[in-house]
């Protein structure tokens, strides 16, 4: 049982990893700075499609960030 649990949580632990890997390459690639991006990424309450609207209608990286948070 014990074995169960812990490969379980590794595999959460991956996905949530995973998750998070492709929502900060997302924002990069839609011009967000490092820094914004990665506050962006972590918060998962944030629309990430509203994110990339936000970029992609010329609204600065900082700017969109703190509209989002």
């Amino acid at each position: 049982m014990a074995q169960t649990t812990v490969h379980r949580s590794i595999s959460e632990e991956d996905e949530q990893f995973q998750v998070l890997h492709w929502r900060l390459s997302q924002l990069l690639e839609a011009g967000f700075d490092l820094d914004d991006a990665t506050e962006v990424a972590f918060h998962l309450d944030v629309d990430l499609h509203q994110a990339l609207k936000l970029r992609q209608g010329g609204c600065p990286s900082l700017t969109a960030a703190r509209i989002l948070l």
